[in-house]
This record gives structure tokens, sequence and C-alpha cells, in this order.
């Protein structure tokens, strides 16, 4: 019995979870990514990147090698559908797809690329990161302070009318 519960312990001891890749968001990236003998549905890889506001990006992923393989994509925790995808038939119909304005949230925000269909068991692709755009809302302060300047304007106007009259 403690031979079974000492190489149970091993095993599991001696499984190793892959490391995200942590990365800037403030310019564009691109990773290369490998799998072996991996189920459909895997993660083949985890991508990490924090931002200091909500904002925005871009993500565009395709398999390099030959045509079978498709990926998906997981944005922290949510699968996300390509805005659009397709085969590359100059490419030996490699799969190609690219995913539009994901909505990060201020923090952390974790990326996983999984393997939707493999052609032959082992593959690589590339993912490619544009650079985050934050999203372009005033703050309360600023709608004040804009609010404030039409009323001065407005009280100005109506000031000089009756100043010649």
């Amino acid at each position: 019995m403690k031979l079974l519960m000492t190489i149970a312990a091993a095993i599991l001891f001696s499984i190793s979870a892959n490391a995200a890749v942590v990365f800037n968001s403030d310019s564009a990236k691109s990773f290369d990514f490998y799998w072996e003998n991996l189920p459909l549905g895997g993660v083949i890889e985890t991508y990490e990147t924090s931002v200091g506001a909500d904002s925005f990006i871009d993500v565009y992923l395709d398999d390099c090698c030959v045509g079978g393989d498709e990926f998906s994509l997981r944005v922290n925790g949510a699968v996300i559908a390509p805005t659009s995808s397709g085969l590359d038939a100059g490419d030996n119909n490699t799969w190609w797809g690219s995913f539009d304005n994901i909505f990060l949230t201020a923090g952390t925000n974790t990326f996983e690329v999984l393997l939707s269909a493999d052609c032959c068991g082992e593959g690589r692709g590339n993912v490619q990161f544009s650079a985050a755009t934050t999203a372009a809302i005033p703050e309360p302060a600023t709608w004040l302070m804009m609010i404030l300047g039409f009323g001065l304007v407005g009280v100005a106007t109506r000031r000089r009318q009756t100043l010649f009259a």
C-alpha cells in the first residue's frame, strides 16, 4: 500500500503545469506555440497581461504547419468566437482566426489558446496580440467642467447681448 501511495505521489508531483507567458500590452507582441498529444479542447498555451484601465485588444491566431488544425481562444474563462476565420490556400490550407475588440478589465487578464481540431497529434502555431487601447470614457470631473464651461459661455453671450441693446 505504501508503495502505491509513493508511486502516486511521485507521478502527481512530476506533472508540471505550464506557466503563463506574461507580456506587456503597451505594444504588439507575437508568440509561437507548440503542442503534442493534446486532447481537443485542451489548453495549448496561457498568456497573461495587466492593464491599468478597461481596454480593448485584438488577437490573431494561425496554424504554421499543415492544414487541419484549428484553435479557439478563452479570455478570462470565457470562450471567444473569432470575428473572422478561414483557410489560407497558399499555405497548405492552414487555419487562421481573428478575434477583434476583446474587452479587457483593469487588472490581470488571461488568454488561453485551445485546440479545436487536430490533424496529426502535434503541431505549432502563432498568436499575435495588438497593443491594448484604452476605452475613451470621460470621467465625471470632465463632464462637470464641460457643463460649467457651456454655462459660462451661455451667461457671457446673454450678457453681451444686453450690453449692446
